[in-house]
C-alpha cells in the first residue's frame, strides 16, 4: 500500500526535477554585447518568476498533506495530474522566453498556472474530506453545529483568475503590451501571495502570522 511519505518524497522528487529542468532551459548569452546580456538578464528574471510559481505549489502541498493521515486512489490521481501541468511549466517558461513580448505563450502559461491550481484545490478538498486531523475534526464539528456559518469556496480564487485572464484576453486586442504584463503578473502575484504573506486555514479563510498566533 502506498504511504503518505512515499507520495511525498515522490511529489519532492518531481518537483525537484522540473526547477532543475528549468533553468537549464535559459539559453546562454552568444556574445558579450549589451543586448544579448539585457536579453540574458530577462530570461534569468522569468526564471525567477517561475521558480517562484512552482515554489508557491510545493509550499501549498507541504502544507496540505500535513492534515493528511492516509492516502486513497482519488488523491494519488489528483496528485498525479497535479504533477503533470506542473511539470509544464519549464516548457511554458521556456516559450515566454523565447518569445518574450508576445501574447500567445503567456496566455498558454497562464492556462497550465490555472490547471495546477484546479489540482492543488481538488487535493486539498479531499484531504480535508478525509483527514482525521484534530483541528479538522474540530472545524468539521463547529459547521455541523452552526447553520449559518459556511466555510468559502476553495474554488472562488481559480473561477476569479479564469475571470481575469478572460477579460485579459479581450482587452489583449486593444492593449497587447498592457494585457501581457498584466497576464504575466497574475500567477506570479498570486503565488506571492501564498508564499510569502498568507496561509491557509482549513476551511477555506487565509489568515496572517498574526491571526495564527493569536489561535
Amino acid at each position: 500500500m502506498l504511504t503518505k511519505n512515499r507520495l511525498e518524497t515522490f511529489t519532492d522528487g518531481v518537483i525537484a526535477i522540473i526547477i532543475t529542468i528549468m533553468v537549464l532551459s535559459i539559453p546562454l548569452p552568444e556574445t558579450s554585447n549589451w543586448n544579448d546580456l539585457i536579453g540574458f538578464s530577462s530570461s534569468l528574471f522569468i526564471y525567477l518568476l517561475s521558480f517562484l510559481v512552482v515554489g508557491a505549489f510545493w509550499n501549498l502541498h507541504h502544507k496540505t498533506f500535513n492534515y493528511l493521515n492516509r492516502i486513497n486512489q482519488k488523491i494519488i490521481a489528483a496528485n498525479i495530474f497535479f504533477l503533470f501541468f506542473l511539470s509544464l511549466i519549464p516548457l511554458f517558461t521556456k516559450w515566454v522566453i523565447q518569445n518574450q513580448g508576445i501574447l500567445i505563450p503567456v496566455i498558454g502559461y497562464d492556462v497550465v498556472y490555472l490547471l495546477v491550481s484546479f489540482f492543488h484545490v481538488l487535493i486539498f478538498r479531499l484531504v480535508m474530506s478525509e483527514s482525521e486531523h484534530e483541528e479538522i475534526i474540530h472545524i468539521k464539528e463547529k459547521l455541523k453545529s452552526s447553520h449559518t456559518s459556511k466555510p468559502r469556496s476553495s474554488w472562488l480564487p481559480i473561477i476569479l483568475l479564469l475571470i481575469v485572464i478572460s477579460v485579459m484576453v479581450v482587452m489583449s486586442i486593444y492593449l497587447p503590451k498592457i494585457s501581457t504584463i498584466i497576464l504575466m503578473g497574475i500567477p506570479i502575484a498570486s503565488s506571492i501571495l501564498n508564499l510569502f504573506i498568507t496561509e491557509r486555514k482549513p476551511g477555506g479563510r487565509r489568515f496572517t502570522e498574526t491571526e495564527k498566533d493569536k489561535d
